[in-house]
C-alpha cells in the first residue's frame, strides 16, 4: 500500500469517529430536551378545584337527592365563575330541591340556576355540559 491510501483511510476513521460522536451527543441532548418537555407541563399545570356535577341523568322536576351530585376535579383557570365549587357551600344545600331544566346527563356541570327553592331558601343551579 502506498501512502496516500494509509493516510485517507486514517483521515476517513478519525472523521466516521468524530460523525459518532457528535451524533451521540446531539441524540442525548434531544431526549435531555423532549423529557424536560414532558415533564414541565404536569409541574405548570393549573391547580383544581372540586366542582360540583351531576353523577348521572336528571329529568326535569327530579327531586336532588345526595346520590344524584358528586365533586369533581376541574382545572381552575378555566373555571367560570357561575360553577359550585365545594367549600362555598354544603352539598346538602342542593339535596330536597327540585330540577326545573331539561334533561341533564352523567357529568354535566352545577351552576347557581334552575333548581327549585327548598324549604324556604332560594337555591337555584343549572347543569351544564
Amino acid at each position: 500500500m502506498n501512502s496516500k491510501r494509509i493516510v485517507f483511510l486514517l483521515l476517513a476513521v478519525i472523521v466516521s469517529g468524530t460523525t459518532v460522536f457528535l451524533a451521540r451527543a446531539w441524540l442525548q441532548a434531544e431526549r435531555a430536551a423532549i423529557a424536560a418537555q414532558i415533564v414541565a407541563p404536569k409541574s405548570a399545570a393549573a391547580p383544581a378545584v372540586q366542582v360540583l356535577v351531576t353523577r348521572h341523568a336528571l329529568r326535569t322536576g327530579q327531586l336532588i337527592k345526595p346520590e344524584d351530585l358528586r365533586w369533581q376535579a376541574w382545572p381552575q383557570g378555566a373555571l367560570p365563575q357561575t360553577y359550585i365549587v365545594e367549600g362555598k357551600r354544603p352539598l346538602s344545600d342542593f339535596v330536597g330541591a327540585g330540577h326545573r331544566q331539561a334533561q341533564h346527563h352523567h357529568g354535566d356541570n352545577a351552576r347557581h340556576k334552575h333548581l327549585s327553592a327548598r324549604r324556604g331558601q332560594q337555591v337555584q343551579c343549572d347543569f351544564q355540559r
